[in-house]
């Protein structure tokens, strides 16, 4: 990236939300939230992880690159995979300003080290990985609309093409059961309980 071309200084992300305003704090841990989560996890007190997502991330138009297809645990450190992303659209949402695409089910995928590039995402010139993105949706939010997703289900997003900077306010959890592992990024800040 040349940090002197235009557009290279646009923010991208608000870092740390959780700790910057009450109003990131209640939405982070409400009960609505809490309630889905331990439905989704199935048992065991609930964790927001301070280390991983934890922002408000955004799309500028004219300057928002593509987001290629990944899995957000790639270099996340826990005991285990299973964490929840909470992704929440503070606008509209759509193809046109960058909304994001999933791979449905491919949470439950076990795919060979070969379909990934160096980077870790998922490789589009392989005809294996073809027939994996052709199952591709789009999921468009209204302001308000929260999506909740494993942190193995594979997402990508496209530029935001719209004159409107597109808003999404993310964070991620995991079950107490599910320590991060010492002495890694993932275990940097406490996780923060209900």
């Amino acid at each position: 990236l040349d940090d002197s071309s235009e557009g290279a200084e646009t923010a991208r992300r608000l870092l740390q939300t959780y700790s910057r305003h009450s109003a990131f704090r209640e939405w982070g841990t409400a009960n609505q939230i809490k309630t889905i989560l331990s439905e989704l996890f199935g048992h065991g007190e609930v964790l927001l992880s301070q280390c991983h997502h934890n922002c408000v991330m955004t799309k500028q138009p004219g300057f928002s690159s593509v987001t290629r297809w990944h899995q957000d645990i790639r270099y996340w450190h826990f005991d285990r995979q299973d964490l929840i992303s909470v992704w929440s659209a503070l606008g509209d949402e759509s193809k046109r300003n960058g909304c994001l695409r999933v791979l449905p089910g491919s949470h439950r995928w076990t795919l060979d080290p070969g379909q990934f590039d160096a980077a870790r995402f998922l490789r589009s010139d392989l005809d294996s990985n073809k027939a994996l993105l052709k199952t591709a949706q789009a999921v468009p939010l209204n302001p308000g609309d929260v999506l909740f997703f494993h942190a193995r289900l594979f997402h990508a997003a496209s530029r935001n093409t719209s004159s409107e900077t597109k808003y999404s306010l993310v964070y991620t959890y995991h079950e107490a059961s599910n320590a991060p592992i010492e002495s890694t990024r993932s275990a940097r800040f406490p996780s923060i309980p209900f």
